[in-house]
């Protein structure tokens, strides 16, 4: 079966389970709601207001529209302030929106965690540091809060004024938990650094690096910013040299942030972390995003806007919020959060690109479009901008217009490229898709030759050649190959399935078929094909099944047809089996 490479799939919109889960994911306990969610009293009288908000507050937390909930549950505990699970979601909500009922509900809830979080970002943004430590150290150790109670304790007391207490609690920290070692290195390296330890940083920022830290952009630019920071002076290097290796030997090449690359080489020298309250920011993004790995978003969010509440310019935070509110489908509120990104921001690139993938969510791909070619005449050594926009053709059906875009951004590749395959690739189906199998072809087979091993590039070539009785032999090596490192995918088994059967073992392709629709019940292209090896083995009856299953889950208009002409003619014989067999059948005679 053709699968075509497109934009990740959105992951389901998970429910952030009525609020509570924000803050209970932190404290590691499992969310009282999860089997049953207690409702807030409600008489007869009280079911259209504090009922009702309650409801709708529960509709909008699960559709990620967080402003509309903390109005609704706020407006159900003014009606009914004393529940406290209402109160809990309230404060969550309240607190994610950004909202200033969220410190009065804090205080009101001292030992929920969010509240303790809340309150200790009050304290530092006022300066009351030793409030600070006390709270931060009263955030249950546990779950997420291994990593949120050192590092954010640690911070306090840097900010305090007491580094050396600070430091303190991080190597207390890794002797209890080793296994965030490298990421409690980096944050002692950073109070060092801002403390102007400058012997001690060096050494903790060398260590971090040993210790399996994850070298992401924002860990890419601490590690940048110290190098070019010491590098400061010398005759032989650049500021920005440090920038480009830290950043673009992390990456992928084909990686967006790229072309931020030249705004970020000029912001080298500038502190990444210039004060404590950057140091809790931190603390929170990366947990943050721990938790969005962990496919814990809804704590993920609160941690995001305590960042955002300790450093409001803080753009790594704002463009992860916008990912997972945007994977939510939720294409405006994510444009939301990236419009409060300044022009001039380092990262302005990357929020650009993001930016016009979200427009054309909502739909309006004429503007995706404008706004991409005008990228791509800003960039214009990158291609990431008008492979971006050779995307959202392709997503169109504008097949012969994405090919030509994918050739645009194919010409500005470097020599010997390593993401050319891709670009090969998508220029190679788009081209199929367009009917020009003669430029395909040479395009689908130079991918290959640059990604050999890869188990679309094998799955796409190798497909198209039996679909047109072409290279079977060959075929079927590549897709056996394909489907040893990718046994569980459907799409490739399928395709297996479809070259046994176009070599004629109708057998081993039914019992490869029949595994695909097992793995991808609701695909029709796979349903239609085992229709095909039912009624090349002489199963009709189970055939004619399956035809009609390919047609109610709405195949490509080709294969539509297809499947009803089938269904046209088994239906026909059938109907002339049971005529003949009617009159085949002697009338009765009377006695």
């Amino acid at each position: 079966m053709l699968t075509s490479p497109r934009p990740a799939p959105c992951r389901a919109a998970t429910l952030i389970a009525l609020g509570v889960g924000l803050a209970l994911a932190i404290a590691g306990t499992p969310p009282a709601h999860a089997k049953t969610a207690p409702a807030p009293r409600a008489t007869a009288h009280e079911a259209a207001g504090a009922f009702g908000n309650f409801l709708t507050g529960q509709l909008a937390m699960v559709q990620v529209d967080i402003p509309t909930a903390a109005d609704r549950y706020l407006a159900a505990l003014a009606d009914d302030p004393t529940q406290p699970e209402l109160r809990t979601r309230a404060l969550i909500a309240a607190a994610v929106a950004g909202r200033p009922e969220a410190q009065k509900l804090a205080h009101l809830l001292p030992t929920n965690p969010a509240s303790i979080m809340l309150l200790g970002n009050l304290d530092a943004r006022d300066g009351h540091w030793p409030a600070a430590i006390e709270r931060m150290r009263s955030i249950p150790d546990k779950a997420s809060g291994t990593m949120l109670r050192p590092l954010l304790t640690a911070w306090a007391q840097q900010g305090a004024g007491r580094t050396d207490d600070a430091l303190a609690t991080l190597r207390d920290a890794i002797a209890r938990n080793a296994r965030l070692k490298g990421l409690f290195q980096l944050h002692m390296a950073l109070i060092n650094d801002l403390a102007g330890r400058n012997g001690e940083a060096a050494r903790l920022y060398a260590l971090a690096q040993g210790n399996e830290l994850t070298i992401g952009l924002r860990v890419g630019q601490m590690l940048a910013s110290w190098e070019a920071r010491q590098q400061r002076g010398s005759i032989e290097a650049r500021p920005g040299d440090a920038v480009e290796r830290r950043l673009a030997e992390r990456m992928s090449p084909a990686d967006p942030t790229l072309l931020a690359l030249p705004a970020l080489e000029r912001a080298a020298t500038q502190r990444a972390v210039r004060s404590a309250r950057d140091g809790l920011a931190e603390t929170y993004l990366a947990v943050g995003a721990a938790q969005h790995q962990a496919k814990a978003d809804d704590a993920a969010l609160l941690l995001l806007r305590l960042a955002l509440d300790m450093r409001p310019d803080f753009t790594p935070a704002r463009l992860l919020q916008a990912d997972i509110v945007a994977a939510r489908h939720q294409p405006q509120a994510a444009l939301d959060a990236l419009a409060q990104i300044p022009a001039d921001d380092p990262l302005a690139p990357v929020v650009r690109l993001r930016r016009a993938v979200l427009t054309n969510t909502l739909g309006h791909l004429d503007d995706a479009v404008t706004q991409l070619r005008a990228m791509a005449a800003d960039f214009p050594d990158r291609p990431e901008p008008l492979e971006q926009l050779a995307d959202l053709l392709r997503a169109d059906g504008q097949f012969a217009k994405a090919a030509e875009t994918y050739g645009a951004a194919l010409a500005r590749l470097k020599p010997f490229d390593p993401t050319a395959w891709g670009l090969y690739f998508q220029r190679g189906i788009c081209f199929e898709r367009a009917g020009d199998w003669a430029k395909a072809e040479p395009d689908l087979q130079h991918a290959l030759e640059l990604a050999p091993n890869n188990p679309s590039v094998l799955n796409y070539l190798a497909y198209s050649w039996a679909d047109k009785g072409q290279h079977l032999t060959r075929a079927r090596q590549m897709l056996e190959h394909a489907a040893i490192m990718q046994p569980d995918n459907g799409a490739i088994i399928d395709s297996l399935g479809w070259v046994k059967l176009r070599q004629g073992d109708v057998n081993g392709a039914i019992d490869l078929l029949e595994h695909a629709v097992e793995m991808e019940s609701e695909d029709p292209t796979i349903n239609l094909h085992l229709g095909d090896a039912y009624a090349r083995a002489g199963r009709k009856l189970e055939a004619l099944y399956q035809w009609r299953r390919a047609i109610t889950l709405k195949p490509e208009p080709a294969e539509l047809a297809h499947a009803q002409a089938e269904v046209a003619e088994a239906e026909a014989a059938f109907a002339d089996a049971a005529a003949q067999a009617n009159q085949a059948t002697p009338a009765p005679t009377a006695n």
